[in-house]
C-alpha cells in the first residue's frame, strides 16, 4: 500500500504498490514529467483537478490479469477508477494510459469523461450500457485502445481520433463518434467487426477485419469523408443504414454489399463472391465507380456486380468475371466489362460493347457519344428504350451472329443490324443516314409513317440468300405485312428489299411505298389477292415525286391478275423469263422509262405471239398491261 495524505509535487512520480495507492490531496508533476502508478487499486480523493501534470499519466494494475472498472459501471473490477477518481484528473496531461501492454484482464467502462488523450491497454474491453439518457463515454482528446481480447461497446462513445485494435472481434452496439478512426479486429488473424449502431467520423476512417478469417457486418450508418473497408479473408455486408462517404475503398474475398450515399467508390471482391451497391443519392447527383488509377476499379474475380442508384452513374472502370447489372437515372458507361452487361436507365456510351454469346441488355435509352458497335457473338442485343445521338452525328452497328436484336426506336445518324436471328423495332426511328437490317425475321412495330430519314437509304434483307420474302403478306419467315409497310415514312433515297444477287422467292401483295424501291430475288411474283392501303400489287406513287420501281429477278418475274405495278417515275423489270397479266390492260403504269431486260447476258428477248422458244418472251396480249403513260419503253 502507498498513501499520500498531503500535497505531493515532483518532476516525476513513480509508485509501485501491490495493494492500494491512495492520494488524499494534490498530486502534481512539474514540466513534462510523468506520473506512473502501478497498483491493484488506485484512489484519488483530493477533489476535482488535484492530479496534475503536462506529461504522461500511467495507471497500471499490479497484475496483467487484473480486471478494471472505469467510470460508473456495475461494480465487478478489482481496480476501480471511479467517477471521483476520474474527476480528480486535471486537464493537461499529454496522454492518460490505463492498463499495461501485457494486459489480459477485462476492462469495463461506464459513463465517464476524460479531458485528455486516453490509451486503454486491456484484455476484453466492454463499454457498459448506461440506463440514463445522456450518460456515455466522452474523451475530449484522442482514444487509443489495444485489446488482447475483444472490444464490445454497448453505449455511445465520443472522442477525437479513435484507434481501436483487438486480437479478437470488435462489436459496437452504441454509436462511435470521432474526427477520424482506425478500427482493427483480429490482429492475430481472426476477428470480425460487427455493429448495429452508427459509426460517425468527420475525418478518414479505416476498418480492417482479420487477415486469416474476418468479416465486416453491420446494420447501421457508417459515415466518413474517406472510408476504407478491408475484409481480405471474409465478406463486407451491410443490411441496413447507409454508408455515407465522399470516397469509399473496399476489398473483400467473399463478397461486398453496401447501402451507400457516396461520390466515388472503388471496390474489389477477390474470391467467388458478388459485389452489390445500392446508392440512394437522387439525381442530379453523380456516383463515380472506378477511376483512372491502377487500383481504382469496381471488380470481381468470379462473381457478379450489381449497382442500383437513384442518381446518375459515371462508370469509369467496372469489370466482372460474371454479370454486370447497372441501374441508374443516367449512366455514362466509359469502361464496363461483364457477361452479360445489363443497363437499366438512360446509358451514355462512348465505348463499344462486346460479349461472347452472352446478352447485351440496355433497359432504357442509349445516348451515344460516338459511333458505336455492339457485338454479342451470338447473344441477344436488347435496347428497350431509344438510341439517341448526342449531337445527331452518331450511329450504331449491332452484330448478333444469329442472336435476336431488339431496338425500341430512336434518333441516330445510322442504324445497322448485321447477322441477326431476328430484328424487332419497337417504336419510331429517325436516321439522318442509312437504316440497314440483315436478319432471318423482321418486325417493324412502329406507328404509321414513323420510320423516317433525312436522306438515307433503307435496306432490309434476310441473312440467308435463299430465304423467301413476303411483302404485304406474312407466310414467309422474312415478311413485311401491311402495318409494317405503313410504318415506312417518306424521304428515303432508296428502299431495297432482298439481297443483291439473292436467290429469294419473293411474293408481293398490295405493297405501297413512298420512295424509290428495289426488290431483289430469284423469282418475283406480284400478286393482287387482296387490296390494302388502296393498292393492288406494288406502288411507288407519292404525289408528284418521280419515284421508281425496280423488280430484279434472277430467273422469273410474274404479274398476277389485276396486280398493278405503278410508279411515279421509272419502272424496271428484270428477269430471264416474264409473265405479264394479259387480262388487265394498263396495269403497269409510270411516267418515266419502262425497262424490260434479262438478268443473264445472252438470253434472247422476243416480242411475238408465236410459240415461245425460250428466253424473255412477251406476247402482244401481255404487252397490253403496259400503260401509255411511260415517256419511253426499252
Amino acid at each position: 500500500m502507498a498513501r499520500f495524505e498531503g500535497a505531493t509535487e515532483a518532476s516525476t512520480i513513480t509508485v509501485d504498490a501491490q495493494g492500494q495507492f491512495f492520494a488524499g490531496s494534490t498530486l502534481r508533476v512539474t514540466g513534462a514529467g510523468a506520473i506512473t502508478l502501478r497498483s491493484q487499486e488506485i484512489d484519488f480523493v483530493g477533489g476535482t483537478g488535484t492530479v496534475r501534470g503536462a506529461g504522461e499519466l500511467n495507471l497500471k494494475p499490479y497484475n496483467a490479469n487484473t480486471t478494471i472498472d472505469i467510470g460508473s459501471p456495475t461494480p465487478g473490477g478489482t481496480l476501480d477508477l471511479s467517477d471521483i477518481d476520474i474527476n480528480a484528473l486535471a486537464d493537461g496531461f499529454s496522454t492518460i494510459t490505463i492498463g499495461r501492454p501485457d494486459a489480459t484482464g477485462r476492462v469495463v467502462v461506464g459513463s465517464s469523461l476524460f479531458k485528455d488523450n486516453l490509451v486503454l491497454q486491456t484484455g476484453d474491453l466492454i463499454i457498459e450500457a448506461n440506463t440514463l439518457i445522456g450518460q456515455d463515454v466522452r474523451i475530449f482528446g484522442n482514444l487509443n485502445v489495444v485489446s488482447s481480447g475483444e472490444i464490445v461497446t454497448n453505449d455511445d462513445l465520443f472522442a477525437n481520433e479513435i484507434t481501436l485494435s483487438a486480437v479478437n472481434s470488435a462489436t459496437f452496439h452504441g454509436t462511435v463518434n470521432g474526427t477520424s478512426s482506425t478500427i482493427t479486429a483480429g490482429t492475430d488473424g481472426t476477428g470480425d467487426i460487427l455493429f448495429d449502431a452508427a459509426l460517425q467520423f468527420t475525418g478518414a476512417a479505416t476498418l480492417t477485419a482479420g487477415a486469416t478469417a474476418g468479416n465486416i457486418l453491420f446494420s447501421a450508418n457508417l459515415a466518413s469523408p474517406a472510408l476504407t473497408l478491408a475484409a481480405t479473408a471474409g465478406e463486407i455486408t451491410q443490411t441496413a443504414g447507409r454508408t455515407i462517404a465522399s470516397d469509399i475503398s473496399a476489398v473483400a474475398r467473399d463478397g461486398i454489399t453496401l447501402l451507400t450515399r457516396a461520390d466515388h467508390i472503388k471496390a474489389r471482391v477477390t474470391g467467388a463472391g458478388d459485389l452489390v451497391l445500392r446508392d440512394d443519392n437522387a439525381a442530379p447527383h453523380v456516383l463515380q465507380l472506378g477511376g483512372t488509377a491502377a487500383n481504382d476499379i469496381l471488380s470481381t474475380a468470379e462473381g457478379n456486380i450489381t449497382v442500383e442508384a437513384l442518381g446518375n452513374l459515371d462508370l469509369v472502370r467496372v469489370e466482372a468475371n460474371g454479370a454486370v447489372n447497372l441501374t441508374g437515372n443516367e449512366m455514362l458507361a466509359k469502361g464496363v466489362v461483364g457477361s452479360p452487361a445489363v443497363f437499366t436507365g438512360t446509358t451514355v456510351l462512348d465505348n463499344d460493347q462486346t460479349t461472347f454469346g452472352q446478352p447485351i441488355l440496355f433497359q432504357g435509352d442509349v445516348r451515344m457519344l460516338r459511333d458505336l458497335t455492339f457485338d454479342s457473338n451470338g447473344g441477344s442485343i436488347t435496347i428497350t428504350g431509344r438510341i439517341l445521338a448526342a449531337d445527331g452525328t452518331q450511329g450504331l452497328t449491332l452484330i448478333a451472329d444469329g442472336g435476336p436484336v431488339l431496338v425500341g426506336g430512336g434518333d441516330a445518324e445510322y442504324l445497322r443490324v448485321e447477322n441477326a436471328g431476328s430484328f424487332t423495332l419497337g417504336g419510331a426511328l429517325h436516321t439522318t443516314g442509312n437504316f440497314e437490317v440483315e436478319a432471318d425475321t423482321i418486325a417493324l412495330n412502329a406507328p404509321g409513317r414513323s420510320i423516317t430519314t433525312d436522306s438515307g437509304a433503307l435496306t432490309l434483307q434476310p441473312r440467308d440468300t435463299i430465304a423467301g420474302i413476303d411483302i404485304g403478306r406474312q407466310e414467309a419467315a422474312f415478311s413485311l405485312d401491311d402495318n409494317e409497310l405503313l410504318a415506312l415514312g417518306d424521304g428515303w433515297s432508296n428502299v431495297q428489299i432482298g439481297r443483291t444477287g439473292g436467290a429469294h422467292e419473293v411474293r408481293i401483295e398490295s405493297a405501297r411505298f413512298l420512295d424509290n424501291v428495289a426488290i431483289h430475288g430469284d423469282t418475283i411474283a406480284v400478286l393482287a389477292s387482296s387490296t390494302q392501303q388502296g393498292v393492288d400489287g406494288i406502288s411507288a406513287v407519292n404525289g408528284a415525286e418521280k419515284n421508281s420501281i425496280i423488280l430484279q429477278a434472277q430467273t422469273a418475274l410474274s404479274q398476277g391478275r389485276r396486280a398493278g405495278i405503278t410508279a411515279g417515275g421509272d419502272v424496271t423489270l428484270v428477269a430471264d423469263t416474264m409473265a405479264l397479266d394479259p387480262r388487265s390492260a394498263n396495269s403497269i403504269r409510270g411516267f418515266g422509262t419502262l425497262t424490260l431486260s434479262t438478268s443473264s447476258a445472252g438470253v434472247p428477248v422476243t416480242l411475238s405471239d408465236a410459240t415461245e422458244t425460250g428466253g424473255l418472251h412477251l406476247t402482244s396480249r401481255e404487252l397490253t398491261a403496259v400503260n401509255s403513260s411511260f415517256a419511253k419503253v426499252r
